[in-house]
């Protein structure tokens, strides 16, 4: 039985007619490989599509942007709970933990001058 290198993306993909469900009575081999490869980038879009609009680390209990817009925050208070809420779900190298710590006190303390700007005493 031949084999195949097929490329997708920076992998290389082994079709070896015995390893999947090939059967030459269904379809022809080249139209197995085409529905092989439609169902692998299906799996991968949806894979992508769900780390872009709904990352694990702001999904824990309610999502952070619901929670932030439910608050009608602004930019400043929402990178403040959005730093905050996520640091340690997002990653688990604590220098990027402690540089997400970092952000949220960088939005907290713009927030504070522009308080004090609008404070008249």
């Amino acid at each position: 039985m031949p084999e195949y290198n097929y490329m997708y993306g920076k992998e290389a993909f082994n079709y070896n007619k015995a390893a999947f469900d090939y059967d030459r009575e269904k379809e022809d081999w080249d139209s197995f490989l085409v529905r092989k490869e439609s169902e692998r980038n299906s799996k991968s879009n949806k894979i992508v599509s769900d780390a872009v609009n709904h990352p694990a680390h702001y999904n824990k209990g309610i999502e952070t942007t619901k929670y932030i817009k439910s608050w009608e925050m602004n930019w400043n208070q929402g990178n403040v709970i959005k730093y905050v809420t996520r640091y340690n779900l997002k990653n688990t190298d604590v220098n990027l933990q402690i540089q997400d710590l970092q952000k949220a006190r960088w939005y907290l303390e713009d927030l504070i001058k522009e308080l004090e700007k609008q404070n008249p005493y």
